[in-house]
């Protein structure tokens, strides 16, 4: 029956390899790739990810909520009449292709920074423009636990979108500085 909530063919996965050293400064490289399957829209079945899977900002805290995809997504009606699809679904990964590497060292003791290139794509020509190029990720952090019971960090995430969304997408930048303490 089309839009059963029972007739989904998603498919996902992900694989990595890193590669770490105890010598001074710590220095590690890790290489990775994620795939999350997107809603064919030319099919009555639904093939996007599964929400319950993917809702994290894993990846990115500035992109998780462009991956609503409402242009893939029907309203909440239809999902209470036993359609999967839903539109507020904010903050779930799907229709998704990225590659990434991340390097990190500790400058000094305690002090981790970490520096990360990822390049996106869809696996479903679904979004708002021309093409399956979501664009390029670039993120940085640094993690600081120098007392018992503070931790700091300082996050920063740069997005450059590709043609999967309109032509005069702007460039987004995210910022983020926290201190954690307990006691």
């Amino acid at each position: 029956m089309p839009g059963d909530a029972n007739d989904r063919r998603a498919y996902g996965g992900y694989a990595r390899v890193a590669w770490a050293s105890g010598c001074c400064f710590r220095p590690a490289l890790e290489l990775g790739g994620v795939y999350l399957s997107g809603d064919d829209p030319a099919t009555a079945r639904y093939e996007g990810w599964d929400d319950f899977y993917g809702e994290w900002p894993k990846w990115s805290e500035l992109l998780i909520y462009t991956f609503s995809d409402n242009t893939t997504r029907i309203h909440d009606l239809a999902f209470a009449a036993g359609d999967p699809r839903r539109t507020d679904d904010a903050g779930a990964w799907n229709n998704l292709r990225l590659a990434y590497v991340e390097g990190r060292f500790d400058p000094v003791p305690k002090l981790t920074v970490a520096l990360r290139g990822a390049v996106l794509g869809a696996a479903e020509d679904t979004g708002p423009g021309p093409g399956r190029d979501r664009g390029t990720l670039i993120v940085a952090h640094a993690d600081w636990t120098r007392w018992p019971g503070v931790a700091v960090q300082a996050w920063g995430e740069v997005f450059n979108p590709g043609d999967f969304y309109v032509p005069d997408a702007d460039p987004a930048w995210y910022a983020r500085f926290q201190i954690v303490t307990s006691f």
